[in-house]
């Protein structure tokens, strides 16, 4: 059990993690940068309310499902307890025998259901499956954090769509509030060239030396 997995975060790494950290990074950068600067002063607030309140839902419930730790509870105890809490657990096992099963795997009694992963190493009791998108089993213990990740992305995909739609309506309504909206944007690309262009570090011409090649 010394290669086992613990949580999502735990090595080795799924590249879907990275595919979904990159989309909802990429979905806020178009938000932001895009769709956001097309709205009115009162729409903008709206609409960062709503969007940053749903990515607070999305980032915290992707983390307590990513950090949750789904193995199977008789086997924490073997794996965590002392010599004593061991010899303890042995004897309640058989006693109740007909309540646990044994994982060659894991080389340990499980509870009853449990099932092995064979991605994480581990047994999971409950287990339903493995998510390749949080790179964690998905069983008894974070079933509802799985659920609150699959209703957060929902809601924020749903609302970003709606925003873009909302967007591209405005657009194809008011032609001049479109060319306006992209003057702007290039008006404020240009600002920023200019200001980096400006204030770029510069050899004064007073203190160049005549005498010298760069001074010329």
């Amino acid at each position: 059990m010394s290669n086992a997995k613990y949580n999502g975060c735990s090595r080795p790494f799924d590249v879907y993690q990275f595919i979904s950290t990159g989309t909802l990074a990429g979905e806020i950068a178009v938000f932001l940068t895009c769709l956001l600067p097309s709205f009115s002063g009162r729409e903008q607030v709206v609409a960062s309310l709503i969007q940053g309140t749903l990515l607070l839902f999305v980032g915290s419930s992707w983390l307590m499902a990513t950090f949750s730790d789904p193995t199977d509870e008789t086997l924490k105890r073997f794996r965590t307890s002392a010599r004593p809490e061991v010899d303890a657990l042995f004897e309640h096992i058989s006693a109740n025998i007909a309540q646990y099963s044994y994982c060659t795997a894991c080389q340990s009694f499980t509870e009853k259901g449990s099932k092995h992963c064979r991605r994480c190493n581990r047994c999971v009791s409950g287990f339903d499956h493995h998510c390749k998108w949080l790179n964690n089993c998905v069983g008894r213990a974070n079933y509802r954090l799985f659920l609150a990740v699959l209703a957060s992305v929902t809601l924020f995909a749903c609302a970003f769509l709606f925003w873009g739609i909302y967007s591209f309506a405005r657009f194809v309504r008011d032609p001049d509030y479109f060319r306006s909206f992209v003057s702007g944007v290039l008006s404020r690309s240009s600002m920023r060239s200019f200001t980096s262009s400006t204030w770029s570090p510069k050899t004064p011409e007073s203190s160049r030396d005549p005498a010298s090649p760069w001074g010329r």
